[in-house]
């Protein structure tokens, strides 16, 4: 995670990895050397001193189990832009090899990279929605069921394609597309309400709402997709969100970066997830400064869990985020605290509401709740309590105010044997 003031650099991060990856700084936009080379930069480039005009990513990977034969433990690869090879950037890596330079290839071939900006219009939707297309158009079932629909359309456009066959002598049908691409980047999610109302999700609800099915859509792709590693870079996702909501969302987070097939890279100005504490949450700050009196320049700074050790930086230039977020952390906890409570209420009054069950003996409980197992095999709606003996329970129903005072309100049956005092209870109208 990436914190840091506006400007600081931050988006950059996560531009440099989709320039990497994808070959675009911003989503659906190629790289342009002359529009997204860095302008303090160009100041330095001086034909005359010789410094050239060029743009590097170099990654350092930590090998996954399953390449490690091949690549080792941690490998770099870096990609170089310049003027002259803006297309088709120049590729080293610390696997130099001739013989493991497929490998490398192959693992690269293998990572995707998924870009969602600070700015979640639906024109990212519409993307999201065309790359599900290419993972379920993937599926036989899908293809099948496509030949259905093929097949009623013909069936009522048929009198179009006989009267383009009389008019001109041509048989023409109509079909759909091979790819379907286009028509899902036209589709939106239906959502329902409790009252049972249903609205376009990005047509209707609000911002928040949207915002909150991205990564749900993410994970979906990611699973499913061919690659097997996917890195996600997501801008801002607190935007639009509540603070409850941007808590939840942030453990939402937390949960798919600990699965082995995801890493993810988040810029935020939340301390809901400033307040993310988990072994695998990597947090930096992002600041400006300026080098060697010249220019500006980006640097991290990893930020330690205890928020003593937070760079001078980050408590000179927004001391809120680790103070708000401490302050978060003590107020979440005691509010999962209290719903936690409460959840154990509602088990308990709801056992208070549950029916009782009556036998004379702990044996009959064990051969009752056994056949009530095996027999129906669903949830019992009651609760056993056993008597000790038929002089108990008939001291259970003689009133009805022992009954009333151990379980006022609640349904009360009883099991007795079939003897002399078991048939004298069953007659007891108070009980049963």
């Amino acid at each position: 995670m990436l914190f840091g003031r506006n400007d600081s650099g931050k988006s950059n991060v996560l531009r440099a990895l989709n320039l990497f990856f994808n070959n675009e700084t911003n989503p659906g936009l190629k790289f342009d050397f002359d529009r997204d080379f860095c302008h303090a930069r160009v100041a330095e480039a001086d034909p005359a001193r010789d410094i050239r005009k060029f743009v590097y990513v170099k990654l350092w990977i930590s090998t996954p189990r399953s390449w490690r034969a091949s690549l080792g433990e941690k490998f770099w690869v870096k990609k170089q832009w310049s003027t002259t090879r803006e297309s088709e950037p120049h590729l080293e890596s610390s696997i130099s090899e001739r013989r493991l330079q497929q490998y490398l290839t192959r693992f690269l071939n293998k990572v995707r990279f998924h870009y969602v900006p600070a700015i979640k219009d639906r024109r990212i939707f519409e993307h999201l929605l065309g790359e599900i297309y290419k993972v379920v158009a993937s599926h036989q079932e899908f293809s099948e069921s496509l030949l259905d629909f093929t097949a009623a359309l013909r069936e009522r456009t048929g009198d179009l394609t006989a009267g383009l066959l009389d008019d001109l002598g041509i048989n023409s049908v109509i079909s759909p597309p091979d790819d379907l691409t286009d028509l899902f980047r036209s589709l939106d999610f239906e959502t329902s309400i409790q009252e049972g109302d249903s609205y376009n999700l990005t047509l209707q609800r609000g911002d928040g709402i949207q915002v909150r099915h991205i990564p749900a859509i993410l994970a979906f792709l990611t699973d499913r997709s061919p690659e097997d590693y996917h890195i996600w870079g997501f801008e801002e996702p607190e935007n639009s969100l509540e603070l409850a909501n941007a808590i939840e969302e942030a453990n939402i987070f937390c949960e798919y970066g600990n699965e082995n097939n995801k890493q993810i890279f988040i810029t935020s100005h939340s301390p809901a997830f400033f307040a993310l504490d988990d072994p695998k949450v990597a947090r930096h700050f992002v600041s400006r400064s300026e080098q060697h009196g010249e220019r500006l320049t980006s640097k991290l700074q990893r930020i330690k869990s205890d928020d003593e050790s937070a760079p001078s930086e980050l408590m000179g230039e927004t001391p809120h985020l680790p103070v708000i977020s401490s302050y978060l952390r003590e107020a979440n906890a005691r509010i999962e605290a209290l719903k936690e409570a409460g959840d154990e209420l509602a088990i308990e009054l709801q056992n208070r509401n549950i029916s009782l069950l009556f036998v004379e003996g702990e044996s009959d409980e064990i051969v009752i709740g056994a056949a009530w197992d095996l027999i129906l095999n669903v949830d019992r709606p009651f609760e056993f309590e056993a008597a000790e003996g038929t002089t108990k329970m008939e001291g259970l129903g003689k009133d009805g105010r022992v009954i009333n005072r151990l379980a006022p309100g609640r349904t009360v049956l009883a099991v007795v044997d079939n003897d002399s005092a078991g048939r004298d209870l069953y007659k007891n109208k108070r009980l049963g």
